[in-house]
């Protein structure tokens, strides 16, 4: 009796086990060489991802750059985009232990705010696609890559939040909010070429500057007249003299005067 080799699975064989409900793997529950071997897949689609554009990459490519097989991969991943929302998080790490590593300069809050902007826009300015792979993956409805792509989140305002430290827990996350919105706005505007990218280090310091300093002061002051659009209100009936007896009787006919002969 022969022996049947098992024949390995296709790549639409293993994307249709994934679609099928079987769940990939949590990292945190692999063995020490599993865990290895999902460490050397998410590096080599990360160096892949430094030369090239996210769209340009096969996953074929990352599995020969990690030495692994093609069902390897699909095996820990259940998509392209899984696995470079796995990617995202490995570089919020190495961005936030560079931080870390390099402590920011300054006593003070925005100071060191001012110095964090700049090192997140260097990096986006060196590495545009990965800021294109983080709008490309935030509007995904993929259960998985959601997952990973929260957790990109959380790393990232984890940054903002360790040199918010001496501000109440109100008002940390109120300025994490405004400044984790004008560096994502910034970050389009870049990349649409709206700004340019000294424009948009100076836009993001002025943000810092406003949010932590007095009101600005009004160049001109705000009018008092009300203008009435066109069908939003009622409008103003023309200014008419209200009429009384004395004004409404027919005016008196002076007397005539005699004629002398």
């Amino acid at each position: 009796m022969t022996r049947q080799v098992p024949r390995k699975r296709t790549n639409v064989q293993v994307a249709h086990i994934q679609s099928a409900g079987e769940r990939p793997p949590n990292p945190d529950d692999l063995t020490l060489k599993q865990r290895a071997r999902w460490d050397r897949i998410v590096h080599a689609a990360l160096h892949l991802l430094e030369h090239n554009e996210y769209e340009q990459i096969q996953i074929r490519e990352v599995a020969d750059a990690a030495q692994v097989a093609l069902g390897t991969v699909y095996r820990y991943f259940a998509s392209k985009e899984h696995l470079f929302a796995a990617v995202l998080v490995e570089w919020s790490d190495s961005l936030q232990n560079g931080v870390r590593r390099r402590p920011l300069s300054g006593d003070d809050v925005p100071t060191q705010l001012g110095e964090l902007v700049d090192r997140a826009l260097a990096a986006f300015e060196r590495l545009p696609q990965f800021f294109r792979l983080i709008v490309l993956i935030e509007t995904t409805s993929d259960p998985y890559v959601r997952e990973l792509y929260l957790q990109f989140m959380a790393h990232t305002q984890s940054t903002f939040t360790e040199r918010l430290e001496p501000l109440s827990v109100t008002d940390r996350d109120a300025v994490m909010m405004l400044m984790l919105d004008s560096l994502g706005a910034t970050l389009r505007a870049v990349a649409l070429d709206l700004l340019t990218p000294a424009e948009a280090r100076a836009r993001l310091r002025r943000t810092i500057e406003l949010i932590f300093s007095p009101p600005p002061k009004v160049t001109r002051r705000p009018t008092t007249r009300s203008t009435v659009l066109p069908g939003a209100g009622a409008t103003k009936k023309p200014h008419s003299r209200k009429r009384t007896a004395a004004s409404s009787a027919p005016p008196k006919r002076r007397p005539a005067r005699a004629v002398r002969a």
